[in-house]
């Protein structure tokens, strides 16, 4: 296929260029420039947008993997504080009350910026019940409660 034929397929050129019909040396002043004025009349043709993206949901999973992640110190606390070794299970407790603070403000941020929002939520559902105050302050309500 030549560039002459191809250029004359309108299937294959997405932006076909007519045909100069008249040479631009034999035109009078007055006609180039009604020529020029009727090509910059002419409206641009229409290039097709790509569709918008998702957002991608890297911050929600990753806070929710952290969640995970963070709630296994409130388990290795439990566990210290069972072998009756208090101080180690008070600096377990606390570390793993900053960290799993620190998983449900990223679920919160993926909640906001919609960038995960389900995995965001699901972080702070996990960071939440995992959390050794919120369970010390849930338990003990549920035993006042039950009382």
């Amino acid at each position: 296929m030549t560039t002459e034929q191809h250029r004359a397929d309108p299937a294959t050129d997405p932006l076909p260029v007519p045909p100069i019909a008249v040479d631009p040396e034999q035109l009078s002043d007055e006609a180039l420039e009604a020529e020029i004025d009727a090509l910059l009349a002419a409206p641009a043709p229409e290039v097709p947008r790509a569709a918008p993206r998702a957002p991608r949901a890297v911050l929600g999973v990753s806070a929710f993997v952290l969640s995970l992640l963070f709630s296994l110190g409130t388990g290795i606390a439990l566990a210290l504080f069972f072998a009756e070794q208090l101080d180690a299970a008070t600096i377990v407790a606390f570390t793993a009350i900053g960290l799993t603070t620190a998983s449900f403000a990223t679920g919160l941020l993926a909640v906001v910026l919609g960038r995960g929002r389900g995995w965001g939520a699901a972080a702070m559902a996990v960071s939440l019940i995992s959390n050794p105050f919120v369970l010390v302050v849930g338990l003990g309500a549920l035993q006042v409660w039950s009382s």
